[in-house]
C-alpha cells in the first residue's frame, strides 16, 4: 500500500532490505504458503468488537501468535499460554517480538498450545455442534 515505499527506506537504512519480501497485494488464496515460511505471526491491532479469522488461520497452520490485548481476543487467547498479548503500539509489539525471536521454547509452546484450542474449539465442525446443542 502507500506504506511501501517508506517501509522500504526503512529497511535500507538499517540494513536488512536483503532479508526483507515485500509481496504487495496477494490474493487470499495465496497467503498460505507466505503464511507457512513465518516463525511469528501478528496482528498489531483490532477492533473492539471481533475476533479476527487471521488468528485461528495461524493456529491451524500451528503458528505462535501476537495478538492485542482486546476483549475478544482475551476471550480466545491466554496470554503466554497460546499467545501473546501486547498493548496495540508499536513498542508493545516490538518486545514481544524480540521475546519470541529469543525464546524457541515459548514459540514453540504457545503454537502447540494454540493449534491444540483452535482444533478443539474453534472449528465450523465444533461451532456448529455447539448451535445445535442448544437448540436442543
Amino acid at each position: 500500500g502507500s506504506a511501501l515505499p517508506e517501509l522500504k527506506a526503512q529497511a535500507l537504512s538499517r540494513g536488512v532490505l536483503d532479508r526483507c519480501i515485500f509481496t504487495g497485494s496477494v490474493p487470499h488464496r495465496e497467503v498460505y504458503p507466505f503464511v507457512e515460511n513465518m516463525d511469528i505471526c501478528c496482528m498489531p491491532d483490532s477492533n473492539w468488537y471481533g475476533s479476527p479469522v487471521k488468528i485461528f488461520e495461524y493456529g491451524l497452520m500451528k503458528k505462535p501468535v501476537i495478538a492485542p490485548d482486546l476483549g475478544p481476543l482475551r476471550d480466545v487467547m491466554t496470554d503466554g499460554e497460546n499467545g501473546i498479548l501486547v498493548e496495540p503500539n508499536p513498542t508493545a509489539l516490538k518486545a514481544a517480538i524480540q521475546k519470541l525471536v529469543n525464546d524457541r521454547g515459548l514459540r514453540e509452546k504457545i503454537a502447540v498450545s494454540w493449534h491444540e484450542k483452535v482444533l478443539l474449539e474453534y472449528t465450523w465442525d465444533t461451532a456448529a455442534k455447539k448451535v445445535l446443542k442448544a437448540c436442543t
